[in-house]
Parts: structure tokens; sequence; C-alpha cells
């Protein structure tokens, strides 16, 4: 599924930027940062009574203008996703950060004489695990322990694929854009490796950002 999604974007962004009058209008360079609200979705027994927990993400984008109303942008974020969980006697955190390389196809809505422009947008990411902690209280465990310890052995799978859909405002000023973001991050990999122990589960997030970018072109 994710492969299609990936490549449904790309296919799309081909065409329009092969079109012979939608040539590449503009690139923006920039950087951004914000919060997630991330949790998971799950049908595992011990995982099934959770809470969101809030990480730090940021880092570069680029955005190429393939037509006045249509870009295609490419990020590379570091992430930090999990969840929180409460059972009897026990109460956890699941924390795992993610290198994330979104691609997005992004619509651009202009407003006339306005330096304010509406994008929504949606497209495909794939993340790429660079930590994973579990903080534990209760039934003897008392810490923050690195997922492959051995008291811990969280089998996982570390590469996780995931759509992307969401919007913002983008503030087109004389030699900036300053851009705020909001995004829904629907994760599509069964992150549960464990051969004995079925069921699946998947990252939900929720991304708020703010950047500023420099056009180049």
């Amino acid at each position: 599924m994710f492969r299609n999604v990936l490549a449904v974007t790309c296919a799309l962004a081909l065409v329009l930027g092969s079109t012979g009058n939608v040539a590449a209008q503009d690139i923006t360079l920039g950087v951004k940062g914000g919060i997630n609200v991330a949790d998971v979705s799950s049908d595992v027994e011990d995982i099934s009574n959770t809470s969101s927990r809030t990480g730090f993400v940021g880092g570069l984008y680029a955005d190429f203008g393939l037509h006045p109303y249509v870009a295609l942008g490419l990020e590379g974020l570091y992430s930090q996703k999990g969840f929180k969980s409460a059972e009897v006697g026990v109460t956890g955190e699941f924390k795992a950060a993610y290198i994330q390389i979104p691609l997005l196809l992004k619509l651009r809505i202009p407003i006339q004489d306005s330096p304010v422009r509406p994008v929504l947008y949606g497209g495909a990411a794939v993340g790429f695990e660079s930590s994973c902690k579990v903080e534990l209280e209760g039934l003897g465990l008392s810490g923050e322990f690195d997922c492959d310890d051995p008291l811990i052995d969280a089998e996982r799978t570390t590469t996780d694929w995931s759509a992307v859909f969401g919007g913002g405002l983008d503030f087109v000023l004389s030699s900036v854009v300053i851009n705020l973001d909001a995004r829904y991050d629907l994760g599509l990999t069964n992150l549960n490796n464990e051969t004995e122990g079925p069921g699946s589960i998947k990252n939900r997030t929720w991304t708020f950002m703010a950047g500023v970018g420099f056009p180049v072109k």
C-alpha cells in the first residue's frame, strides 16, 4: 500500500513537471520545527490502554515549484514518536525517534493581493529508527531502558512507512516564506515484530510545525 502511495505521488509530480507550460517556477529551501502528539493504534492485548506522548520534530525542507499552483515538497526530519501505557501495576512510556523523509505533493491556493497562501498536501513518508527507549515503573522495574536491553527485548520493525495528509499557511514576504503546518501521519507499517505475539501496532501522529524558507529561484 505505501509503495502505491509513493508511486502515485512521484508519478503526479513527473507528469506535472514534464508539461511544457508548467516548468519549475521556484525553489524554496528552509528549516522547520515543532511538536508531535504521538500515539499508536494497537490490537495487542498488552498494549491496549495507551495515551499520547508529546515529542519534538524538526529539520530541513525543500519545495520545488512545478506550477504556480502546484509544488513538490521534500523534507528531512528528526521525529520523536511513541506512546504512553498504563496497565495494572505498571506504567510505561515507549520513546521512539526516527529520521523521517516525507515526499509531498502540494496544492497552493493563491489569494489575490495577499501575502497569505493556503496550502493543502498529501504524500508518503519513510522513517528510519534512530533511537528507542522504554521508561517503566512497576513490577520490579524502574527507570529507562534501551529497547534492545535483554530486560525489555522489544522485537520491532525499525523502518516505518506512512501516509501524510495536511495543510497550512505560507506567508510570502519579500525575501522569506514563513509557514505554519499541521498534518496527520498515518502509520502503515506494523511495528510489532514478535513471532509469538501476533497483533498490530501502528504509529498515529499529529504534527504541528512552523518554519522559514528562502527562495533561491
